[in-house]
């Protein structure tokens, strides 16, 4: 309940939130690190997520611009979409790729962190269970003019597309 008050805040406060923002980015992984197992915690920082995704999308690059919400943006999404994430991990991955299109969506230019996350993509790609999320993430970092980063995901990305069309036609 605590995480869908905070999300309420945002929503009634929006930019008036912004003085408090070191508050949520001290007390969001809190709330994440206390869970006591993999599955509690896989679910609470999926509501985390979540509660992140929402205070970006209200906000956008404002919300960002805070060191400390970037802080728990980052290292999130770097967990949360990392293939050795444990299998109770997929609610976490869900959300994680929400906060990733998020986060691209309120830039103008992709970020290093963001640049960072592509290897993530490129397994997730090959893994091939979330390639509708994947292709338009990737379609945003092209819109944003960094399409030279996605080289090294070409073979991937080929390979992804061909899998997608090939289990539709079936």
């Amino acid at each position: 309940h605590v995480l869908q008050t905070i999300s309420a805040f945002v929503e009634v406060l929006g930019d008036r939130i912004a003085p408090h923002l070191n508050l949520l980015a001290v007390a969001l992984p809190q709330i994440w690190i206390r869970s006591l197992s993999p599955e509690a915690a896989a679910a609470a920082g999926g509501d985390v997520g979540a509660v992140l995704t929402h205070l970006i999308v209200r906000l956008r690059d404002k919300a960002l611009d805070d060191a400390g919400i970037a802080g728990v943006v980052y290292p999130l999404l770097h967990h949360a979409t990392s293939p050795k994430t444990s299998p109770e991990g997929d609610v976490l991955l869900e959300e994680a790729l929400r906060l990733w299109n998020a986060v691209l969506a309120s830039h103008s230019r992709v970020p290093d962190a963001l640049k960072a996350l592509l290897p993530h993509a490129a397994e997730l790609l090959v893994r091939g269970q979330d390639n509708a999320e994947i292709f338009p993430l990737l379609e945003g970092y092209v819109l944003l003019g960094a399409a030279d980063c996605l080289a090294p995901l070409t073979t991937n990305l080929g390979t992804a597309l061909a899998m997608s069309i090939h289990s539709v036609a079936r």
